[in-house]
């Protein structure tokens, strides 16, 4: 079998790293198809013009200022990379900041403090909702209590005693827990 000449080797890379491009953007994943438009224009010096003309004859329609936000994203600086490959931030929020700050140093400083700000929020996320979860396994647990004292013909005030004991220890009100319910 004859090795494939290295022009033809060429073209089945450029193809498939548009075909690459179309997927990641069809997925919307800005960084993929970032990285795969870097790609195409360092190794094979494509233009954002031809780059944008291969990809439409793909039925992939990308626009110029889409395709240089695509070339900047690429090059960003390794730190703020790995932020971006880790998930810990996304690229549009470094689209961002880089369009406000040119300086590599600047821009890993202002990606940290948006990373840190986006843990924090994540962090307060995960703990409401596990407190709503919470909440409402109490509300279901007072409701099932409630039944329970009823059918073994519990007095009214002993079932109030338990209502009163259970919203001291959740700190919610009756009106508060029947609402979940």
């Amino acid at each position: 079998m004859k090795p494939k000449p290295a022009s033809s080797s060429k073209q089945s890379e450029r193809f498939a790293l548009l075909k690459q491009y179309k997927a990641q953007a069809g997925q919307n994943n800005l960084l993929g198809a970032s990285i795969a438009a870097s790609k195409l224009h360092r190794k094979f010096k494509m233009s954002p013009d031809e780059i944008i003309t291969e990809l439409d004859k793909l039925n992939c329609t990308v626009s110029k200022p889409h395709m240089y936000n695509h070339f900047k994203l690429a090059d960003v600086p390794a730190e703020v990379m790995f932020f971006l490959k880790s998930g810990k931030i996304k690229p549009t929020e470094v689209l961002g900041l880089i369009k406000k700050h040119q300086e590599p140093a600047q821009l890993i400083k202002l990606v940290e403090k948006a990373v840190a700000k986006n843990e924090k929020e994540n962090e307060l996320k995960k703990r409401q909702y596990k407190e709503k979860t919470e909440t409402e396994e109490i509300a279901k647990l007072m409701r099932q209590t409630e039944k329970k004292a009823q059918k073994i013909g519990l007095e009214k005030s002993k079932i109030q005693q338990i209502k009163e004991i259970i919203t001291k220890v959740t700190g919610l009100s009756p009106k508060q827990i029947q609402a979940i319910a």
